[in-house]
């Protein structure tokens, strides 16, 4: 049997010594650069950069909220990715793959050519399905991307969910705010 998650929260009468607001509104999309997660650009300084495969999801970024924003791009984009794109989507718990489905986002992603793997940690190694060939460019949401990490003589460029389905609909590195 199940635990629910309990979540913490302050006391509704506590008190803050100061409280910070921040205005992230024009804040432009980053993207961690190969071949390493330090090497980190705004996505206008490497975009229209051709790549070959965009995977979203796995355990970071496979939560249904980072999918509904891939969905928004992909929906604003026409609901179709690039003829020349390989996508994969990984949700990261079975919970999250039910809800994409029960909302139709799920089919709404099938239906645009992306491919759906179990939920599971995945494509962090070279052993998984959408590993890259040697010499293939490919946007992740995952959290590494040293050389070789998704397969060898590959490279991976780290983004958003958003910048990664931009990226799947134009077939380059594109920022999601020229879709949306």
């Amino acid at each position: 049997m199940r635990e629910r998650v309990r979540t913490l929260s302050a006391d509704p009468d506590a008190e803050y010594c100061r409280v910070l607001h921040y205005d992230v509104t024009d804040l432009e999309p980053l993207a961690s650069c190969p071949d390493a997660p330090d090497n980190v650009k705004p996505v206008s300084e490497i975009a229209g950069t051709r790549v070959d495969q965009i995977h979203i999801g796995s355990c970071s970024n496979g939560r249904y909220e980072d999918f509904k924003a891939a969905y928004e791009v992909l929906m604003a984009g026409g609901g179709k990715i690039a003829p020349s794109i390989r996508a994969i989507i990984t949700p990261s718990t079975t919970e999250v793959q039910l809800r994409l489905a029960r909302e139709g986002i799920l089919a709404a992603f099938l239906e645009a050519g992306i491919v759906c793997t179990n939920p599971t940690c995945s494509l962090c190694t070279a052993e998984h399905y959408g590993a890259l060939p040697s010499g293939d460019i490919g946007c992740s949401t995952t959290n590494r991307n040293f050389i070789g990490k998704v397969g060898k003589g590959s490279h991976t460029y780290l983004m958003s969910p958003m910048s990664a389905m931009a990226t799947a609909v134009r077939g380059c590195i594109t920022d999601p705010r020229e879709i949306l």
